[in-house]
């Protein structure tokens, strides 16, 4: 029967380990938001504009982003959609020789981001920090350029949910044919915010969020259920979560649910399968539940515990074309209660 005390002390641990280490060499991807790539789109266009602003980025600009006026066809149109490997395919195999980071502010100039309150509220968000940006590369610089990966590392920083958008382009370097340089350009989103609903007289939900506390990427929430009625009942949900710990792609979560019924502390580990290059996943959760009688005194608890464990394999077909992403998994899982 395990301790909640000892679970409080591996969880601050972790805290701790995504406070103040580095990202390790990165694992794998993720679920993606999108599997292409929409020239001409409003994001792009706000990169567009940006990047052009800078002289040494404008060549990029020039040399990456199709004019609207170019797309104005039909036959062009039907073309814009392409698969985001594609881009990156005619430097397979070229070393990665540095990686820049550029981040665009919250607000550009076409929203008016430049001046008034979301000016203001440019200067006071905190951008994701470099290094957490690094922890979902999937290769590091000094490795042979694989398009898929590098294409897959693209739609995980869109996936992650403190990044609006990110576009990462292939620079060739004139002195070195055989390497490349590789610019991100990303734009965080307004991270901070609350949502509520009324479910009838007297009963309400109010829940507050911030999902990059202090650039970090991680994810702090607190809900609260409200029922003025006879029973004045307020049910709390509070949750800390840390994705991608260490860029090893393990999520780590705590949460807390204080209710009229039962109390709650959970502790969570999970390592999903993103993308085909993640090998091992997996996940464990740690719980406590503690229910309560009638008057609020705790009547009987119960300690959880639930892991399971995947193995993925990639189909003889995929082996054979890079093209063909299928894989298999194996799993198991074990559960006990006391």
């Amino acid at each position: 029967m395990f301790r909640m005390k000892t679970l409080t002390f591996v969880w601050l641990l972790v805290v701790l380990a995504g406070l103040v280490c580095p990202p390790v060499a990165p694992a794998q991807p993720q679920e993606t938001k999108r599997d292409t790539t929409y020239a001409g789109s409003a994001s792009l266009d706000s990169l567009e504009v940006k990047l052009s602003r800078r002289r040494w980025s404008r060549w990029l600009s020039d040399y990456v982003f199709i004019r609207r006026a170019d797309t104005d066809s039909a036959e062009v149109m039907a073309t814009a959609v392409v698969e985001s490997e594609s881009q990156y395919m005619p430097f397979a195999g070229r070393f990665i020789r540095t990686l820049h980071i550029t981040q665009l502010p919250l607000f550009s100039a076409k929203s008016g981001g430049t001046g008034g309150a979301l000016g203001v509220l440019n200067k006071v968000h905190i951008d994701t920090r470099e290094r957490v940006i690094r922890g979902y590369f999937l290769m590091s610089e000094g490795d042979p350029l694989d398009p898929f990966v590098l294409a897959d590392t693209e739609r995980l920083l869109r996936s992650t949910p403190f990044i609006q958008d990110a576009t990462i382009q292939v620079v060739p370097v004139t002195e070195s044919p055989d390497s490349v340089d590789l610019l991100v350009v990303t734009q965080d989103v307004w991270s901070i915010g609350a949502t509520g609903s009324v479910r009838g007289v007297g009963k309400y939900r109010v829940k507050l969020f911030e999902r990059n506390f202090l650039g970090l990427g991680h994810i702090i929430e607190a809900e609260f259920d409200v029922s003025r009625g006879r029973s004045q009942e307020v049910n709390f949900l509070g949750l800390y979560r840390i994705e991608n710990i260490g860029g090893t792609f393990i999520d780590g979560e705590i949460r807390h649910v204080d209710s009229h019924i039962e109390n709650r502390p959970q502790l969570v580990f999970s390592r999903p399968f993103r993308t085909v290059e993640i090998k091992y996943g997996g996940a464990l959760e740690l719980a406590r539940t503690e229910e309560k009688n009638d008057a609020g005194d705790i009547a009987k608890s119960l300690d959880t515990w639930d892991l399971w464990v995947g193995r993925a394999f990639r189909t003889r077909e995929a082996f054979a074309d890079d093209k063909d992403r299928t894989q298999f998994t194996v799993s198991g899982r074990i559960a006990a209660r006391d």
